[in-house]
């Protein structure tokens, strides 16, 4: 039993919980589903869960060491010695024959396979170095949120909205800058990463406020645009971004109060408000997509 956990670990599965992410197209553009377009969105969600657990295994080997001498992350199974190389190596054969077979059984387009390949690659780099560098290593890893975005539209030759794109960038910059100001002001210097010490104390709060209100205008914008008028026709689509500052301010609220562990995948399932404000934000979407959009 301890072993089947660990191996959870090793694959980080419930960060998976990310990935939902590339159904957001079918909902924010009027769309009409099909069975073979919800095919193509699952295995677009497997898709990148499945890269995203070889990049974590690569990543957890490499950092082993630094790692165990971190007050949370020695507990990873790479760390902690509970898990060793075969166990990496043999996870990344089968998680990479996955990938191969369901790009193989799926008539994805050139450009969906260019941007998978472009998230593949720009994870690994900042694995080997991105990381060490500040600034561009936050922004690094806040890209990757519009990828998924951007690949569930490509699965199912949906393009979504600029203003979407930005505003999924944005809430992801805000989210990861409050886990560096965490983990900056929770950790002692010898547990950080290198680029971490080069951010001055209060950096982050600057880059949140700034990102908070930056998501909130860039989503304002997406529904007073052309592109949502054309596509819903109605007055509700702006009022979506009522419970979605309620969402901004609820996890802001969160954030400062957080003391252990600042997984945003843990903070997010675990507080009701939260999933509430989500749920709501997305209804009132379906609601302007399914009663007012055109198809």
């Amino acid at each position: 039993m301890d072993s089947f956990i660990e191996l959870q670990n090793m694959f980080r599965i419930k960060q998976w919980l990310k990935n939902l992410l590339v159904f957001f197209p079918i909902i924010i553009v009027p769309f009409e589903t099909s069975i073979s377009s919800l095919v193509s969105l699952l295995s677009t969600f497997f898709l990148f869960s499945f890269l995203a657990s070889i990049i974590y295994i690569i990543n957890d080997w490499t950092d082993r060491f630094e790692d165990a001498m971190h007050p949370e992350k020695k507990i990873r199974p790479f760390a902690s010695k509970k898990l060793n190389g075969v166990h990496a190596f043999v996870g990344i054969i089968i998680l990479t024959s996955m990938v191969i077979a369901l790009i193989f059984f799926n008539n994805f387009s050139i450009y969906f396979l260019s941007l998978l390949m472009v998230y593949f690659i720009q994870n690994l780099a900042y694995n080997f170095y991105l990381k060490d560098v500040s600034i561009i290593e936050f922004l690094s890893v806040s890209s990757g949120y519009p990828y998924r975005v951007l690949g569930g539209g490509l699965a199912v030759g949906l393009i979504p909205s600029y203003w979407i794109l930005i505003t999924i960038f944005l809430a992801a910059v805000f989210v990861i800058a409050l886990k560096r100001k965490h983990d900056i002001k929770a950790f002692h210097k010898d547990a950080l990463r290198k680029s971490f010490k080069k951010y001055p104390a209060e950096f982050f709060d600057k880059v949140s406020s700034l990102s908070a209100s930056a998501v909130i205008v860039s989503y304002l914008i997406f529904t007073l645009s052309d592109y949502a008028q054309e596509k819903f026709f109605n007055p509700l689509l702006p009022l979506s971004s009522l419970p979605l500052i309620y969402c901004i301010f609820r996890y802001l609220q969160i954030s400062e109060n957080q003391i252990t562990s600042h997984d945003p995948v843990s903070i997010i399932t675990q507080d009701m408000g939260l999933k509430l404000g989500i749920l709501i934000t997305i209804l009132f979407i379906c609601i302007s997509n399914f009663y007012f959009g055109t198809f």
